[in-house]
C-alpha cells in the first residue's frame, strides 16, 4: 500500500517572520521530579518540582499526585486550613487551581515574580507518545501523563469552564518513528506518511493524530484570573529557607529555586532556546512536528541536544493564530552567564533545511 502524503505549508522564516527569541531554563533534575508529601514538624511539606521540558505536560497529572498524599496526611476537616505555595509557575497556579476544585479556601502564593516566567516561554507541546528516558518510566509517571493528557482534552472539548476551549489544540503531529518505550498517551492512530511541502523536500514521517498544544500564554492567564476572583492571595518575596513560611501546610513548586531551599544537589537549569514567529499563513499552523536532530558540544564545553520543533502560538482566546514558535534545544547545566546565544540562528538554520532544504 503506497505511503499517504501530507501537503503542508510550511511557515515563514524570513527575518521579518522572527518576532523574538527566547532564552529559558528548565528546573531540570538528575531522577525523577520531587513529587511527594511528608510531615516536617507541625507542618506538612509537598514537593513537586524539577520536571525539566515536561512542567506543562506534567501539571494536572503531577499536582493531581501530589494533592492526593496531601490529602492522607490532613485530619478530615482540613478545608480552611492556610496553604503557602512556593511558586507562581503552572506547577504552582495548577496547585492552587486544583485546590480550589478540592475546596480549600485560604491560599495564598509567594513567588520571587510572576510574569516572564519560564512557563509563560515553553512550547506546551504533548506529544501522543512521549519518551521521558529510563529513569523516570515508572507507572507513577505514567498515570500521570495519563491524567494530564486527560485534563488537556477536557480543555479542548470545553468540559474544564474556567478555560477558553481555544486554549488548546489537537492537532496532527508528526515524528520521525514511534519510540517503542514511549508512554502513550493518545488513542489516535499512527501513521507512516510522506510530508511535502511544495519547496521540492519532502520527508518520511510518523503522523499521530491527537498531538496537543498548550497556547501556555492564554493558560497562565486565565489561571491567574481564575485565582484571584477565587481569593488566592499573590505575595511577591524571595523565599530561601522554608522557616520562613509558618502555615500548616507548604506547597514547594519553587522551579529552580527548590535547588536552594531544599540544598537538592540533583536540581539544574536546562537551558533552551526558542525562536517566535509572527505573520503565518493560518494553513502552517495546522499541525506539530518534533523530531530530534543531534547530539553535540557547544563551543564553552556543554553537552547540547538540538531538535526540530514548529507549533501554532496563542497569545489571546481570540488569536487567529497566524503566530508560531521553533525550537529547541537542551543544554544541561548552563546558566544566564553561558547564553549560547548563537543557538537561536541554528534553530532557524534547522528549520529552514527541514521546510525548505537549504
Amino acid at each position: 500500500m503506497p505511503t499517504q502524503v501530507r501537503y503542508l505549508t510550511p511557515p515563514n522564516l524570513d527575518a521579518a517572520n522572527i518576532s523574538k527569541e527566547v532564552l529559558c531554563h528548565r528546573p531540570a533534575r538528575s531522577k525523577t521530579p520531587a513529587m511527594n508529601a511528608l510531615r516536617l514538624g507541625n507542618q506538612v511539606l509537598v514537593n513537586n518540582y524539577g520536571h525539566s521540558g515536561f512542567g506543562w505536560i506534567m501539571a494536572p497529572g503531577a499536582t493531581q499526585f501530589v494533592l492526593s498524599q496531601l490529602q492522607a496526611l490532613l485530619p478530615l476537616n482540613s478545608k480552611q486550613l492556610p496553604i503557602t505555595i512556593i511558586g507562581a509557575g503552572v506547577m504552582g497556579l495548577t496547585a492552587a487551581y486544583q485546590l480550589i476544585q478540592q475546596g480549600f479556601k485560604n491560599i495564598t502564593i509567594v513567588a520571587q515574580a510572576a510574569d516572564d516566567l519560564t512557563s509563560h516561554n515553553a512550547v506546551g507541546f504533548f506529544s501522543p507518545s512521549i519518551e521521558l528516558g529510563k529513569s523516570w518510566m515508572t507507572p507513577d509517571i505514567e498515570q500521570i501523563i495519563h491524567d494530564s493528557y486527560h485534563f488537556y482534552t477536557q480543555i479542548i472539548t470545553g468540559q474544564q469552564p474556567p478555560f477558553a476551549a481555544t486554549s488548546a489544540q489537537l492537532l496532527p503531529m508528526y515524528i520521525p518513528k514511534q519510540k517503542k518505550s514511549a508512554i502513550l498517551a493518545s488513542p489516535h492512530p499512527v501513521t507512516p506518511v510522506t510530508l511535502d511541502f511544495g519547496t521540492g523536500t519532502s520527508h518520511e514521517m510518523v503522523e499521530q493524530n491527537g498531538g496537543i498544544i498548550v497556547h501556555v500564554h492564554l493558560m497562565m492567564e486565565q489561571l491567574r484570573t481564575f485565582l484571584t476572583n477565587h481569593d488566592v492571595r499573590f505575595i511577591t518575596e524571595t523565599i530561601t529557607n522554608l522557616d520562613q513560611i509558618t502555615t500548616p501546610v507548604i506547597i514547594n513548586c519553587a522551579g529552580l529555586g527548590a535547588a536552594a531551599l531544599m540544598h537538592d544537589d540533583g536540581l539544574v537549569p536546562m537551558q533552551g532556546h526558542l525562536v517566535h514567529l509572527t505573520h503565518q499563513p493560518a494553513t502552517a499552523l495546522e499541525y506539530l512536528i518534533m523530531m530530534d536532530c543531534e547530539k553535540a558540544l557547544t563551543g564553552t564545553g556543554f553537552q547540547v541536544k538540538r531538535s526540530l520543533y514548529w507549533a501554532p502560538r496563542k497569545y489571546t482566546a481570540e488569536d487567529d493564530t497566524h503566530n508560531g514558535i521553533l525550537g529547541a534545544t537542551s543544554i544541561k547545566e548552563a546558566d544566564k552567564t553561558n547564553p549560547h546565544l548563537v543557538e537561536f540562528a541554528r534553530v532557524v538554520e534547522r528549520a529552514q533545511h527541514f521546510f525548505y532544504g537549504k
